[in-house]
């Protein structure tokens, strides 16, 4: 069974008799209780917040991205790829925060790693120069050594607005 199998075990009808979304808040509202063994959930704000950052709510035994069920909710279908949210807020799930994104599309509106040394993302260390480099396509493409970190950074952000365009993301 592929990943996104799990998600053909839900339809839209089944969604939206049990949930209401508003698509300006990005908020999921229990209509219905399909677990009948909770008959608290009519009228409550429905999700709760996973470990990764992003909304879930669990239906019928199953959790389910916030995100991907706006998408479902507002479009009548399960997204093709991944799940991009425009501002990079994993809990924004306004339906204008969203898009369909390739992997790498969705990986290039990532935020800077927490773990960086320089504060600015494709940035690194090189000596006593600072490295610019982007991944795209899953290759490393090395943009040089630049005498300032900001210098280096201006590398990064030109690539990656060429190669990457709206989901180019500078930190």
């Amino acid at each position: 069974m592929k990943a996104t199998d799990v998600y053909s075990h839900l339809t839209c009808e089944e969604l939206r008799k049990n949930l209401s979304y508003d698509p300006l808040t990005g908020i999921f509202v229990w209509i219905a209780n399909p677990d009948k063994k909770e008959n608290s959930r009519v009228g409550q704000v429905a999700g709760a917040n996973h470990d990764t950052g992003y909304v879930t709510i669990w239906i019928n035994g199953r959790h389910y991205g916030a995100h991907r069920l706006a998408w479902l909710y507002v479009y009548g279908e399960w997204p093709k790829k991944h799940i991009d949210h425009v501002d990079g807020n994993k809990k924004n799930n306004r339906i204008v925060n969203l898009r369909d994104a390739s992997n790498s599309q969705n990986k290039s509106n990532g935020k800077l790693y927490r773990h960086s040394t320089s504060g600015f993302k494709g940035v690194s260390k090189c000596g006593k120069k600072w490295k610019a480099q982007i991944v795209h396509g899953y290759k490393n493409i090395y943009l040089g050594c630049h005498d300032t970190k900001e210098q280096a950074h201006e590398a990064y952000l030109n690539k990656a607005r060429e190669l990457q365009g709206e989901f180019a993301r500078g930190n």
